[in-house]
């Protein structure tokens, strides 16, 4: 008898658990939408509204002047490109809550403020594992991951998913610049070679940049740059090439 009275309080303790593991909790989540310049063009869809996980959403980008400034991408939290499409649908998750920039090309390359790698040359190596990190230059310790390529024949275009965001549209007042570090990992046969790799400049998206900043290099008209690496003993240098976003960029690197 005592012993089963004990199986039926055991049980009775455990049904809640039981049960609430069983229906679950309901998670809910933010996803907002933005423009990168609000007369070229509106991100529309999202809201500050938290739904429940797994709710549908389409977000749309409408363009004020499709002919000369068309929709290129939308980028999620100013660091990643998601979607080529106007009209983009997800579902609310915690991997996809966040704010969703429409980006739309600007009639003048420098006021673009999203920039990726377009390309990456290494010389004195031939296959190799490259991870290039960056940090703002207010907060050099706090480094990111921004690529990891595995490189062969010297040569590497990326993806172009992951990108580097310099402020709002305007331009005129955003002065933030990036420092880079890198990791190179050599091929050699069976053996692998490490290198930590230094850049002496830093990437700034103008001409005028900060107050006592020298060591500096910036965007051509045509929205490219090139940042070298300090050589090594061996005379391995590694060239990262950054350039703007553009529609013909991104369509020819998905075509």
């Amino acid at each position: 008898m005592k012993k089963s009275l004990k199986i039926f309080l055991c049980v009775i303790c455990l049904l809640p658990l039981v049960l609430l593991s069983s229906c679950g909790i309901t998670q809910y989540y933010t996803i907002t939408t933005t423009e990168s310049d609000s007369t070229l063009g509106k991100g529309n869809g999202g809201s500050d509204v938290a739904m429940a996980e797994g709710t549908e959403i389409t977000l749309s980008a409408n363009e004020t002047k499709p002919e000369t400034n068309p929709f290129i991408c939308w980028i999620k939290d100013d660091n990643k490109i998601v979607s080529l499409e106007k009209n983009y649908s997800t579902t609310y998750s915690q991997s996809s809550s966040g704010k969703y920039t429409a980006l739309f090309q600007e009639t003048s390359i420098n006021k673009t403020r999203y920039a990726t790698i377009s390309n990456v040359e290494i010389i004195g190596a031939s296959s190799a594992n490259l991870q290039i990190s960056y940090a703002y230059t207010t907060a050099l310790q706090n480094k990111i991951l921004l690529e990891d390529l595995n490189i062969e024949n010297g040569i590497s275009s990326t993806e172009k998913r992951n990108v580097l965001y310099f402020g709002g549209a305007s331009g005129a007042t955003n002065k933030i610049e990036f420092s880079f570090s890198a990791v190179l990992n050599v091929t050699n046969g069976s053996s692998v070679t490490r290198y930590n790799l230094t850049f002496a400049n830093i990437l700034a998206d103008t001409d005028n940049p900060k107050a006592g900043t020298s060591n500096y290099v910036t965007f051509d008209d045509n929205g490219n740059c090139t940042l070298s690496s300090t050589p090594l003993a061996n005379g391995i240098v590694v060239n990262i090439t950054f350039s703007k976003l553009t529609l013909n960029l991104l369509t020819a690197t998905n075509a």
